[in-house]
Order: structure tokens, then sequence, then C-alpha cells
């Protein structure tokens, strides 16, 4: 089904990884997948932060987030998506790693989700 299309797709970067250690936090549905991406780029990952999916960062979140960077001598990365929700004051110091899904059938994903499509289409 449609389910074990998404968990056999494949996240790719769309930039180089940034020099030095990374501390990745992200509030997406499987944020293990974005930091298998950063260690699978050659990212000097050193730890992930999971939050839920289209988590809204606090202040407190942010503060903690700096802490463990400053406490690994390393800089803050997070996707596209995540740093959409960050306060735009709050992005400047924090990585952005576009990431894309690839699917490696997209025959059959089309083929599901053709019917799904065409009824909304008519209602």
């Amino acid at each position: 089904g449609i389910r074990d299309l998404i968990v056999t797709g494949v996240q790719t970067c769309a930039l180089p990884i940034s020099d030095g250690p990374l501390i990745a936090f992200a509030g997406i549905g499987r944020p293990e997948k974005f930091f298998d991406t950063i260690k699978a780029a050659g990212g000097n990952f050193v730890e992930g932060v999971s939050y839920g999916d289209h988590y809204v960062y606090t202040p407190s979140d942010l503060k903690f987030l700096r802490a463990l960077a400053k406490t690994h001598d390393a800089r803050l990365i997070t996707t596209t998506k995540d740093t959409a929700r960050l306060p735009v004051d709050q992005r400047t110091d924090i990585l952005t790693l576009p990431v894309t899904a690839k699917f490696e059938d997209m025959p059959a994903l089309e083929a599901i989700l053709d019917p799904i499509l065409k009824s909304s289409d008519n209602g």
C-alpha cells in the first residue's frame, strides 16, 4: 500500500552539508530519516532532537537547542518545513537542509493516488 511506498522512500540532500559538528532537530513525521540523511550526506551528526509532527517551537525549545549546540561546539540544523515554523528573528544561526522524498516506484504511487484524486475532483 501507500504506507510501504512512503516508508521505502529515500530522502536526498539538495545542498552539501556544513563542516563541523551538527545538532539536528525536526518536528516531522519521521525525524530519524532526516537525521539519517545528514549522516548519509557526510554531516558530522552529533545528536538529534525529535519533536512531534507539525510542532510549534517555543522560546524555551530554542533556548534548549542553542545550549545543546553550545555544549558540543556545534551548529543547529533542521528541515525547511521546520525552519518555516520558527520565528523569523530566530532563524539566522540555524542551518536549513532542503530534503525531498523520492519514491522507488512512482507508477505504483500514482496508481494508488489516482482514484483518490479523481474522487476529490468530483466531490
